[in-house]
């Protein structure tokens, strides 16, 4: 349910900032320079849930595939970073003979916020485009399906 991840993830923003308030700043890290251009990417793994209207409500499970990003922007002020994200996820599974991929992509704009100007906590958030396709392959034979697109909504905490 998206209402239950939107509040996590507010919880868990909470949490973060209140931990990067309280924590003197050198013990987070040393002073951080952030101006000009910058860009960045990223490998690693991924958890994904796909609901539908006429699927079967048992067979929602998360999953876990590989992901990966690739973003960049431009440094507004030593607080501020507006930039472009994309990112990607995709699983392949043998079912029977049949080879099944499904692939979920992102486009956002986004703004990055760094509440102090010498420590690396940061929140993320933005809003863009995100598709869903799957591809079926069994011998010879493939299928490639466009499952769909829709609003993609990003948000994110780190350091």
């Amino acid at each position: 349910d998206i209402m239950t991840a939107i509040t996590r993830l507010v919880k868990i923003g909470v949490l973060a900032a209140a931990l990067a308030v309280f924590v003197p700043a050198t013990a987070l890290a040393q002073a951080q320079e952030r101006e000009g251009f910058w860009f960045g990417f990223g490998l690693g793994a991924g958890s994904a849930d796909v609901t539908c209207d006429d699927c079967d409500d048992d067979e929602n499970d998360r999953e876990s595939g590989a992901a990966g990003s690739m973003r960049a922007g431009w440094t507004l002020n030593s607080r501020v970073l507006l930039g472009i994200e994309g990112n990607a996820w995709t699983k392949k599974e043998d079912a029977d003979g049949t080879d099944i991929t499904i692939n979920m992509y992102n486009v956002s704009g986004t703004v990055t916020l760094y509440p102090s100007e010498t420590a690396g906590f940061f929140l993320k958030g933005g809003a863009g485009l995100a598709f869903v396709n799957s591809k079926y392959e069994e011998g010879n034979t493939t299928v490639d399906s466009d499952m769909g697109s829709g609003l993609g909504l990003l948000a994110g905490i780190g350091y």
